[in-house]
């Protein structure tokens, strides 16, 4: 396998490269960084020493320049964190990231180049990208080969469970154990692991290089660049022959030592070399088969993706484009293919588009990301998220560039309107003349507006109030904060709109405010936010204050006025009981007085008949006659005038109090209702009292009033036209309470006036002596006097009836 001649040709020519001059400055011994576990990169031999394709480079530049090296085993990690400190000289294997490039410097010709790629299990399920959607995936903390994979992923919104190890031999362990579904590697460590299957996913070509801490002398990278240069114009060289040949085989299988002591013959050997020959030609067969499979899904899947995938080369020029790019851009296959990159790109975003092209074209950068415009064929500008990752060969040139591109118009119009909404709600919550405040779920001040700030004086930063309850800041006084707390509490634990006007007196600064608190629901109902508001309404109180100091003086000047008007009327209704009464006595007592006077006359001429003895028997007899006729009239009339009398006295007698007397019912109605006929006999309206006659606690004053103002109303209103009617009483106990009745057939009253007619000063006959107050007091004496409720009706009959219900007075 090795050639010694060539090799010693190779040294003689190495030795002959004028570089040796720069070895002063290099370290000696050279602190390299060892990373195992990562064959063919690097890896432990079977004698224990550093071996793979960085270390064998390294080692022969530093055996033909005469220097030592120092190997410092570790993880990624640990290394590039000692090359941080200056613990390491060398490192290799590295890719280069901006991140990277911080502290380290690189060396310009790569050693190797790589490609990410998903690893699984032989009976694995995943195809394509698709089926990693929740699968665990295992991935080395730190690798460029993870941080693409997650890159990729998140482009297509694909959610997986990332697991990350040390090294990459855990996660094949993990792997191999069925702790993952699969791992993410750099494609060559499958010749270490052949039964792990490859999948489809390929993905982010990776350039190898050397690199030294930022700041150090660069003798050693370029003494690397020259000596790469040189091996590779030369397929015999070193790089070839001793590098290149751990790509050829699946492990760092060596033939066993124990073989080297058997001394097998020539035919044993051959039949040895014959049989690793076929092995050799089944895994490239095997291999061969795999990238076949792997490059009829990678173009299935470029076919069929949702989003658009096309390659470019160095000059911008389309060189295979997918189905849903044409459809975007609104171009035919054939018509893109003779289209550069630039011909739809907008013209704003020409200039930044293309210094990202040119620093991946020339391997400053292995990939890009960027949000771009472009213009569609029909002239719409479309937004898209651009990622470019450049394709090298193994010399590191550039073959390809593969990009992706993601339509994000919805994502940024959605973001847009996001936008809108929130800068119209600031300019709403600010400038509204309202004071506005948000709080949390917690009763947390989260944001006040303008106006509050202004009100309340509180300085534009609101500083150290934010993240505070009400209770804890005093903005609206002592009080006016607990209250505003209480509402917040009463908010919070109802999920109701909380209204209260906080007064003068609350606030102490002398502002009056109507303040409301209302809460916000999330999707799940539970409040995520509360939001007060509140307006100044100072003027409002003190003008309310005073028109409640005017109503108060006009309603008593009013009820004063109404109690003068009402025992002005029950006067008027006595005097006018007292004018009837006066009637019906005055014609007894006129008759009496006649018949006597004729009596008088009569037994005065008698007298003088007698003295003259001119009286004869027959005139005596005739006198006598006429004596007893006077006599009766007289009698009749005096008796008449007697009752009238004592009816009066029964019914208006004491009138001014509430005294309660033990009377027959009756008899008290009856002789009420006689003391006002002469009111009825006019209009020839006649009267019925149904009652027992037991006697009954009565409130004969109370019970008088009510009667002559139901009668005065019926006189004066149910018979207009002068044929005369019937008044109907009806008074009876009903189990513990009383019960009247009072009841005419007159005209009756309309269903709008039936409303208002035990309001005072309500009249049909205004202006015609009719005050209107008669009504008003018969309800003020049921209510108040006898604590019982009266309802008026119109009977289907017609006329109109009274009903009154009253406990029994005690």
């Amino acid at each position: 396998m090795k050639n010694r001649s060539t090799k010693s040709i190779l040294l003689l020519i190495l030795a002959s490269i004028p570089v040796l001059s720069v070895f002063p400055v290099i370290p000696d011994p050279l602190r390299v960084a060892f990373m195992p576990e990562l064959f063919p990169i690097s890896y432990w031999d079977e004698d224990g020493n550093p071996d793979g394709i960085f270390p064998r480079i390294i080692s022969e530049i530093a055996r033909n320049n005469d220097i030592d090296i120092e190997w410092i085993e570790g993880s990624r990690g640990e290394n590039l964190e000692r090359t941080r400190r200056g613990e390491i000289d060398l490192m290799f294997g590295m890719v280069y990231t901006q991140e990277r490039d911080m502290f380290l410097d690189y060396n310009r010709e790569s050693a190797v180049s790589t490609w990410s790629q998903v690893f699984q299990t032989r009976d694995g399920k995943i195809h394509s990208l698709f089926d990693i959607k929740g699968k665990r995936v295992g991935m080395v903390s730190g690798d460029q080969n993870a941080r693409g994979f997650v890159d990729l992923t998140e482009s297509f919104d694909i959610d997986f469970v990332a697991i990350y190890y040390d090294g990459f031999d855990q996660v094949y362990e993990d792997m191999a154990s069925g702790e993952l579904d699969a791992g993410v590697f750099f494609n060559l460590y499958q010749l270490s692991q052949p039964d792990m299957s490859p999948t489809s996913i390929i993905f982010q070509p990776n350039n190898s290089y050397f690199a030294v801490p930022e700041g150090a002398e660069k003798e050693m990278l370029e003494l690397i660049d020259r000596t790469l240069v040189s091996w590779k114009s030369d397929n015999q060289s070193f790089y070839y022959t001793e590098v290149m040949e751990l790509l050829s085989t699946k492990g760092s299988w060596k033939v066993p030592q124990w073989l080297v002591f058997l001394n097998i013959g020539l035919v044993g050997l051959a039949l040895a070399a014959s049989a690793f020959v076929l092995v050799l030609r089944l895994q490239v067969r095997q291999r061969t088969a795999d990238l076949l499979e792997a490059q009829e899904s990678y173009l299935s899947t470029f076919v069929e993706a949702d989003v658009g995938m096309c390659h470019v080369d160095a000059d911008g020029r389309l060189l295979r484009v997918n189905p849903w790019l044409c459809s975007y851009l609104g171009y035919d296959e054939q018509s893109l293919l003779k289209m550069k990159f630039s011909d739809f790109t907008h013209e704003k975003d020409l200039e930044a588009t293309a210094d990202i092209h040119s620093s991946l074209v020339e391997n400053h950068r292995t990939s890009y990301r960027i949000n771009k415009r472009y213009v569609s064929k029909d002239g719409r500008t479309l937004w898209a998220h651009v990622t470019a990752t450049g394709v090298r060969d193994s010399e590191g040139r550039l073959s390809y560039i593969t990009v992706l591109i993601e339509d994000i118009n919805a994502r940024l119009e959605a973001q847009k309107m996001v936008d809108d909404l929130q800068k119209r709600y600031r300019s709403m919550f600010n400038n509204s003349y309202q004071m506005t405040a948000l709080f949390d779920e917690a009763g947390r001040f989260l944001d006040v507006n303008q106006t509050l700030k202004k009100v309340c004086r509180l300085p534009d930063d609101l500083e150290g109030s934010l993240g505070k309850t009400p209770g804890e800041l005093e903005w609206f006084g002592t009080i006016g904060s607990l209250r505003v707390q209480e509402m917040l509490d009463e908010c919070l634990m109802t999920g109701q709109p909380i209204r209260h006007t906080l007064g003068l007196e609350d606030t102490g600064t002398g502002m009056a405010l109507d303040m409301t608190i209302k809460p916000i629901f999330d999707e799940n109902q539970n409040i995520k936010y509360c939001v007060t508001e509140a307006h100044d309404v100072t003027d409002m109180v003190n003008l309310t204050n005073s028109l409640e100091q005017q109503v108060d003086a006009r309603t008593r000047e009013i009820r004063d006025a109404q109690d003068r008007l009402v025992e002005s009327e029950k006067l008027a209704a006595l005097g006018r009981l007292v004018a009837g009464i006066a009637l019906e006595i005055n014609t007894p007592l006129g008759v009496a007085k006649t018949g006597a006077s004729y009596l008088l006359e009569q037994v005065s001429d008698t007298k003088r008949r007698f003295n003259e003895q001119a009286l004869s028997k027959e005139d005596f007899l005739h006198m006598l006659d006429s004596f007893a006729e006077l006599g009766e009239i007289l009698e009749k009339n005096l008796d008449r005038a007697a009752i009238l009398i004592r009816d009066f006295k029964l019914t208006s007698a004491d009138q001014s109090n509430q005294e309660l007397k033990m009377v027959s019912a009756k008899e008290y109605l009856e002789a009420v209702m006689h003391s006002l006929t002469g009111r009825f006999s006019p209009l020839g309206i006649e009267w019925t009292v149904e009652a027992d006659e037991d006697e009954h606690p009565m409130y004969i004053a109370v019970m008088n009033q009510i009667l002559v103002n139901l009668a005065m109303n019926t006189v004066s209103h149910a018979f207009p036209d002068g044929q005369g009617g019937l008044i109907r009483i009806v008074y009876k106990r009903t189990g513990g309470d009383y019960r009247l009745e009072y009841q005419d057939n007159g005209k009756g009253i309309s269903e709008k006036s039936l409303n208002h007619i035990f309001e005072p000063f309500f009249t049909t006959k205004r202006g015609r002596g009719f005050p209107g107050l008669g009504l008003n007091i018969v309800h003020n004496l049921v209510k108040d006097i006898l604590k019982g409720d009266i309802q008026c009706t119109v009977p289907p009959g017609g006329g109109v009836a009274f009903i009154m219900e009253f406990p029994a007075p005690s």
